[in-house]
């Protein structure tokens, strides 16, 4: 299954790309996913409940996009 998605970046520049359900979102990214600065992201790593982000390399990490969701389902109210 393939969905479109598009983030707005500070550069006011669009970015579309194709998302597949396994897809994963460097910090930057998901911060933009959930609607939060990359900063506000840190300070949520640090709560307990928060999706863990994943190792892809000794530099580099990013979060699952399914991990994301089912967090702000999870906030819903």
């Amino acid at each position: 299954k393939v969905h479109m998605m598009s983030l707005e970046l500070t550069t006011n520049q669009v970015i579309i790309y194709e998302t597949t359900t396994k897809e994963i979102l460097r910090p930057k990214y998901a911060a933009a996913y959930i609607g939060v600065s990359t900063t506000t992201l840190w300070r949520l790593e640090q709560q307990a409940g928060f999706p863990n982000k994943i190792r892809l390399s000794k530099r580099c990490c990013a979060f699952r996009r399914v991990d994301l969701d089912n967090w702000l389902t999870s906030k819903e109210v």
